[in-house]
């Protein structure tokens, strides 16, 4: 899928208080259009909204909790007259969901995008956008022979909290293509605004099954048991060193290669089987065998799948060899642990 946002202009904007609903914070809806005042405003939105969006991550819109903002869509989409009364309809909507105590306040931005680009059709797309935070600056104002300071309270142009784009695309499709970014604490507000406030979820393409996968490998690692005993940190980084090289080198996911090049071990390729089941079904996860795994996915194996020992606070041991070459051991004498490495040269 490709998504093109350079030439994106923001053709209406909108800015509405949302306050907490549990906390029984007030709802202020405005009551016309944020005006975007010049050329070096638009470009500064632009950013805003749009830079921290990721544009492989697809989604699209729940059937059980993402009519709501969809419909909303599909009405400024058919009839752009209707964008106005649409953003305090989204607005009141994320009043009414924000009964949680830890989902915070703040402004949220209904924008109507022109001139996106989904695989080569210009498409217009709405934006929904939420910052949590004002913070306080120093404005600096010139004057005849001095420069005047005021204190005045705005956000930061790099602190955008929460955000979706919603595209005309598919125009026929009840469910249309979104992006989102949020970058709270997902613990904290339980994945609020992507499930609860938008009701989206991922588009099981290449991109997010070779996430998953990569997701639910990093968790077996963290957590298989041989018996009642963990892996040994030594084999642990090997089996994450190789599912690296794997990621890197593999041109699609393939369950048993997987399991021949970087599980090796029988008893361990028996409870990762087990593993995998369970994982698949609780994240409801097609099979993924021929599945081809992106350029995405091989640039960030090296970072998902880190083949380190951290030995207390002063020493990291690297993985990325045989695990028999790494002995690990108990010097009684001392009362400390040690690793023993084996090599033939040194460089």
């Amino acid at each position: 899928m490709l998504i093109d946002l350079t030439k994106a202009e923001i053709s209406s904007l909108i800015v509405h208080k949302v306050g907490s609903s549990y906390l029984g914070e007030d709802l202020v809806l405005s009551e016309k259009e944020s005006l975007v005042q010049n050329d070096e405003m638009a470009e500064a939105l632009y950013q805003f909204f749009l830079k921290p969006l990721d544009l492989r991550a697809l989604y699209q819109f729940s059937e059980e909790k993402g009519r709501t903002v969809s419909d909303c869509a599909h009405q400024v989409f058919e009839d752009k007259q209707r964008f106005f009364p649409i953003s305090q309809t989204l607005a009141k909507h994320l009043y009414q969901v924000s009964s949680h105590p830890k989902i915070k306040s703040g402004d949220l931005y209904v924008v109507h995008f022109s001139g996106c680009i989904v695989n080569d059709t210009v498409v217009e797309a709405l934006g929904i956008f939420k910052t949590e935070h004002r913070d306080r600056f120093v404005k600096l104002r010139e004057k005849p022979n001095t420069i005047v300071l005021d204190v005045d309270e705005g956000i930061l142009l790099h602190k955008l909290d929460k955000g979706c784009l919603i595209f005309n695309y598919p125009a026929d499709n009840e469910r249309p293509l979104a992006l989102c970014v949020d970058k709270s604490n997902p613990l904290n507000d339980a994945a609020f605004w992507r499930e609860e406030f938008l009701g989206l979820e991922r588009v099981p393409d290449e991109n997010y099954l070779a996430e998953s996968y990569q997701d639910m490998v990093r968790v077996f690692a963290d957590n298989v048991r041989l018996g009642d005993m963990p892996l040994e940190p030594a084999h642990k980084a090997a089996i994450l060193s190789r599912s690296a090289t794997y990621f890197k080198e593999a041109p699609v996911l393939d369950n048993q290669l997987f399991e021949e090049n970087v599980l090796q071990e029988p008893s361990i390729i028996e409870e990762f089987r087990d593993f995998r089941k369970s994982y698949e079904e609780a994240f409801r996860l097609p099979p993924v065998d021929g599945v081809e795994i992106p350029l995405s996915s091989r640039k960030t194996a090296q970072k998902k799948f880190k083949s380190v020992i951290r030995l207390d606070k002063h020493f990291h041991i690297y993985i990325h060899g045989p695990e028999h070459l790494v002995e690990r051991g108990f010097d009684e004498a001392k009362g400390l642990h040690y690793y023993k490495l084996y090599f033939e040269t040194e460089q």
